[in-house]
C-alpha cells in the first residue's frame, strides 16, 4: 500500500493520472452529444488538443479552491456525469445540447422532460460506463493522494499564475484568433459546429452568446436609417378579424421523406376552400418554439440573436414592434392563449409587453380532454378560442393561439391508439412516426373543423395557422442523395396556411414561399390593410429573397441557396431590414420609431 501511495504521488504520474480523467471526462462529454465515435474523430487534432486544453484549465481553477487533486477530480467527474446524462437526453428529445442558454429556461425544460419517457439504451450504457471509469479513477486518486489540506500563500500564487496563464491562452484561442475554431461558428445547425469544434469550445462561446445575446450588423449606423423612405400607407377601412395559430410540432414528413403511410394524414389540410397554401422556414431544427413564436408574433429574424428563446432576453415594453402592438393601433382587441404553464419562456411578461389586451395563460384556463396519453388536444384548444371569440368586443379583433397536442414525447399511446402507419422501417423511430403521424392528421381535423365553424359566421374572418418546427427526433431519419445543406433545409420546411371565410385579393402576392417574419405582413397585404415601413420593408425583401435562414442562407424562388454576402444582388436590401430590425431591439435615444408607426 506504501508503495502505491508513493506511486500516486509522484508529481509525474499524478499529472498523468488526472490527464487520463481528463481525457475519459473529455470523450464522455462529447459522446453525450453525437453519440457516434466514427464522427467524434471528425475533430482536427487541433480542436482535440485545445478542448482537452480548455477542460485541464477548469480543472487548475478548481484545484486553487480545492487545492488537492483527488477533490478536485472527483467534483469534476460527479458533475461532468451528471451534465453528460442530461445531456444525452436532452439532445434525443429537444434536438439540441443542454447549452448555457437553456437554465434561462430551466422552468421549460422541467415542464417539458416530464412528457418524455425514458430508457436506458445502448449508447446511453456506454456513458455509463465512462462515467463509471471517469468516477472511478478520481475515487482511487482521491484515496491514495497524500497530501495534507493546508493553505500555502506561496503555491497558492504559484497556482493562480499556471492557471491565469493557461486561461489566458484559451481566450486568445478562442476569442483572439481562428487558428483552433472560428468565433461565431456556433449556429441553428449546432452538430455542425459541435462535431468539427467539440461541445467544450462550443459551450464557451454559447456562454459568450449568452451574455451578448443582440448581434450589431455589420457596419451599422443609425443615422443610415434616415435614408429610408417612410412608407405612406393607404387605408382601405377593411378590419377583418384576424387569428394567428402556431401548431406545436406541426409538420409535413412527405416535404422531407417518402414516409409510406397508410393514410394520407394531411389530406383535410390540403383541402380547405379560400386558402393559400406556403412553406416557411423555422428558426431551429427540432426545437425552439419560442424562436418561431418571436419571429412570428414581431417580424423579427432571430438572425440578431445570439442564442434562442428571445422571450427569456429581450425587454418589449421598450418597443411595440409587434402584431399585437400594430393591431392595437388599428383598433383591435387582442388575445393570446396558451395551455401550457404561463412563466414558459415568460410568456406571462412578454405576451402583455408586446400589447396583448388579455393572455390566458396556465392549464387552469383550458378544457382538458385526452387522445389516450395525448392531452391538450387542438379540438378542445380550439373550442375554447371559439368561446373567448364570441364574447370579444364588437370591434374588430385579434386572437393569437399557441397549441400543445403534437408536443413529443412520442410514445406516450399505445400502439393500438395510432391511425397512422408508416410503410417504411424507420428503426427506433417507426413507433415514434406513427404517433406523430397520427396526431398531425387529428391536427388537420380539427383545423378544418375550425375553419367551418367561422364559414358561419358573420363577421370577415383570416386565420393563418403555421407550425413551429419538426418533431425532435427528425435528427435520426436522413435522406440520402442529398448535401447536408439541403437535408437542413428540409427539416426545417415548414407548412403554413392563410385562409379566409372571404375572398382575398392576392393576385400580386406570392405565398408559395414565405419566412416567418413575412406571414403577418403577408396578412396585412392581402386584407387591405395599414402596414408600417416595416411591415412594407419585410414585404419588400420577401418578394425579392422569400427564405431567408437565421443563419444568413438564402432560399430563391427557384429553390437555389447559397449564403448572403456583400455581392448578393439583394444584399444593401437585406441589411437595410436588418439595420431596422437592430434598431428595433436594442431602442434607446436612436429608437426610429416613424418606421414601426403609421404614416
Amino acid at each position: 500500500m506504501y508503495n502505491i501511495k508513493e506511486f500516486f504521488n509522484k508529481n509525474e504520474f499524478k499529472l498523468l493520472w488526472v490527464l487520463g480523467i481528463c481525457s475519459v471526462q473529455y470523450v464522455l462529454m462529447e459522446y453525450s452529444c453525437i453519440p457516434s465515435l466514427d464522427r467524434f474523430f471528425n475533430q482536427t487534432y487541433r480542436m482535440m488538443f485545445l478542448n482537452m486544453f480548455i477542460l485541464l484549465t477548469l480543472q487548475l481553477w478548481l484545484k486553487v479552491l480545492f487545492q488537492k487533486w483527488g477533490i478536485t477530480m472527483a467534483v469534476s467527474s460527479l458533475i461532468i456525469s451528471v451534465w453528460s446524462a442530461v445531456n444525452y437526453y436532452t439532445v434525443l428529445y429537444h434536438g439540441s445540447p443542454l447549452f448555457f442558454s437553456e437554465f434561462r429556461n430551466f422552468t421549460t425544460a422541467l415542464d417539458v422532460a416530464g412528457q418524455y419517457n425514458y430508457s436506458i439504451d445502448s449508447a446511453m450504457c456506454k456513458l455509463i460506463l465512462l462515467m463509471v471509469i471517469a468516477l472511478t479513477m478520481s475515487v482511487i486518486l482521491l484515496i491514495f493522494e497524500r497530501e495534507k489540506l493546508f493553505f500555502d500563500l506561496s503555491r497558492f500564487v504559484k497556482n493562480g499564475i499556471c492557471t491565469f496563464a493557461c486561461s489566458a491562452f484559451v481566450f486568445v484561442s478562442l476569442f483572439g484568433t481562428s487558428f483552433f475554431k472560428k468565433r461565431n461558428s456556433l449556429t441553428w445547425q449546432w452538430a455542425a459546429s459541435v462535431e468539427p469544434n467539440g461541445i467544450i469550445s462550443c459551450l464557451i462561446e454559447d456562454l459568450d452568446k449568452t451574455i451578448n445575446y443582440l448581434k450589431e450588423p455589420e457596419g451599422y449606423n443609425a443615422d443610415q436609417l434616415d435614408k429610408i423612405n417612410v412608407y405612406t400607407s393607404k387605408d382601405s377601412g377593411q378590419r377583418p378579424d384576424i387569428i394567428l395559430i402556431l401548431n406545436e410540432t406541426f409538420y409535413d414528413f412527405e416535404n422531407y421523406i417518402d414516409t409510406e403511410s397508410d393514410v394520407d394524414y394531411m389530406e383535410s389540410f390540403y383541402n380547405l376552400e379560400n386558402a393559400y397554401y406556403g412553406t416557411t422556414i423555422s428558426p431551429t431544427q427540432g426545437g425552439g418554439t419560442n424562436n418561431s413564436e418571436f419571429e412570428l408574433l414581431t417580424s423579427n429574424s432571430m438572425y440578431l440573436m445570439q442564442n434562442s428563446a428571445p422571450f427569456n432576453y429581450l425587454d418589449f415594453t421598450k418597443n411595440r414592434n409587434s402584431v399585437a402592438g400594430h393591431l392595437h393601433n388599428l383598433g383591435y382587441t387582442s388575445i393570446a392563449m396558451h395551455c401550457s404553464s404561463k412563466t414558459n419562456y415568460h410568456r406571462h411578461v412578454a405576451y402583455p409587453a408586446l400589447g396583448f389586451d388579455k393572455p390566458i395563460l396556465g392549464r387552469g384556463h383550458y378544457t382538458h380532454n385526452a387522445y389516450g396519453n395525448r392531452q391538450w388536444l387542438d379540438s378542445d384548444n380550439y373550442q375554447d378560442m371559439i368561446k373567448e371569440y364570441e364574447q370579444m368586443d364588437e370591434g374588430p379583433r385579434f386572437i393569437y393561439l399557441l397549441t400543445y397536442q403534437n408536443h413529443g414525447g412520442y410514445e406516450q399511446n399505445d400502439a393500438s391508439f395510432d391511425k397512422v402507419h408508416v410503410g417504411k422501417d424507420f428503426g427506433m423511430q417507426t413507433d415514434d412516426m406513427n404517433e406523430y403521424l397520427t396526431s398531425v392528421q387529428m391536427s388537420c381535423e380539427s383545423f378544418k373543423a375550425l375553419t367551418e365553424y367561422y364559414k358561419t359566421v358573420d363577421r370577415p374572418v383570416i386565420i393563418c395557422m403555421v407550425g413551429d418546427h419538426a418533431p425532435s427526433f427528425i435528427g435520426q431519419i436522413h435522406k440520402e442523395g442529398i448535401s447536408e445543406t439541403e437535408e437542413n433545409l428540409l427539416k426545417q420546411t415548414i407548412p403554413y396556411v392563410i385562409w379566409s371565410n372571404y375572398e382575398l385579393d392576392v393576385k400580386d402576392v406570392y405565398t408559395e414561399k414565405a419566412k416567418f417574419i413575412d406571414l403577418v405582413p403577408l396578412i396585412l397585404e392581402m386584407a387591405d390593410m395599414p402596414m408600417t415601413t416595416y411591415h412594407k420593408t419585410c414585404l419588400d425583401v420577401h418578394n425579392d429573397v422569400p427564405i431567408i435562414t437565421s443563419d444568413g442562407m438564402y432560399v430563391d424562388q427557384n429553390g437555389k441557396y447559397g449564403s448572403i454576402s456583400k455581392e448578393y444582388e439583394y444584399y444593401e436590401e437585406i441589411r437595410n431590414y436588418y439595420y431596422m430590425e437592430y434598431n428595433a431591439l436594442k431602442g434607446g435615444h436612436d429608437y426610429r420609431k416613424e418606421l414601426f408607426e403609421l404614416k
